[in-house]
């Protein structure tokens, strides 16, 4: 067990990046359980003493056994000391407010129309297709996106070089953002990068910037889940790599 007493289970989904994405942030030591959904693995005997619900993540703090990401996210951020700038509620009405918020994500977006468009779609040979299924549930997904956004009646900047596609401009439109647009083309990252260094410059209390290709972070998460994932799944037994590199924070992680 880590130095912090501290073991995550689980790898390979969004809902487990969600734990080793808040103890990465937190900067919290931990000892890792590389298991995945489908494989067996939570069906184990020990795994089904920590969550007979065979799901993943699971954290184990000492005795303290937990499930669900939004509540171990929880649990971390009361639980050990916050970084600076990290939003950690102090009162019962900001606790509800966060909670609304995580609550609305995981249960109207994440649990309903994300999970049933992924059990049939990229799981399909699993859980059989339902097309018509899949095509409500992306309805009500940007129905739900833009009751959202009403909540943000002030709107919200985006950021993006003006070659950006036509399509992708017209989303962000849609759902209530305000384009700033910087010179070139899709690729000409380093000129919006420049932009958003203006900007908070500007008004530092305004903006906040999660830096995905300073972070180092960006590069731990796929060394920590990633790169075990891919080990895992092809038995060790890897003879070729090949990734479309982007910000190239996944090859090197």
């Amino acid at each position: 067990m880590s130095k912090n007493d501290l073991r995550v289970w689980g790898i390979g989904t969004a809902r487990t990046m969600r734990a080793h994405w808040m103890l990465a942030e937190m900067d919290v030591d931990y000892d890792l359980r590389p298991i995945g959904p489908r494989t067996g693995e939570t069906l184990t005997e020990e795994y089904l003493r920590l969550n007979p619900r065979h799901k993943v993540p699971v954290i184990e703090h000492g005795p303290f056994v937990l499930a669900e990401s939004a509540a171990i996210a929880n649990y971390l951020s009361e639980t050990f000391p916050a970084p600076e700038g990290f939003f950690v509620p102090e009162d019962r009405a900001r606790r509800a407010a966060l909670n609304e918020w995580c609550f609305f994500v995981m249960t109207e977006l994440d649990a309903h129309p994300l999970y049933l468009i992924r059990r049939h779609l990229q799981l399909a040979h699993i859980y059989g297709e339902a097309p018509h299924a899949v095509e409500s549930a992306r309805d009500y997904f940007c129905e739900q996106i833009d009751g959202m956004m009403k909540k943000f009646p002030d709107g919200m900047d985006s950021l993006m070089p003006e070659g950006m596609s036509e399509e992708r401009k017209a989303s962000m439109r849609a759902y209530g953002a305000e384009l700033v647009l910087t010179p070139g083309a899709e690729s000409d990252v380093d000129l919006c990068l420049e932009k958003v260094e203006e900007l908070k410059r500007a008004e530092p209390e305004r903006y906040w910037e999660p830096g995905q290709f300073s972070n180092r972070d960006n590069i731990a998460a796929h060394y920590e889940t990633t790169g075990p994932e891919i080990w895992q799944q092809t038995g060790g037994e890897v003879d070729e790599f090949v990734d479309y590199l982007k910000d190239t924070r996944a090859a090197a992680g």
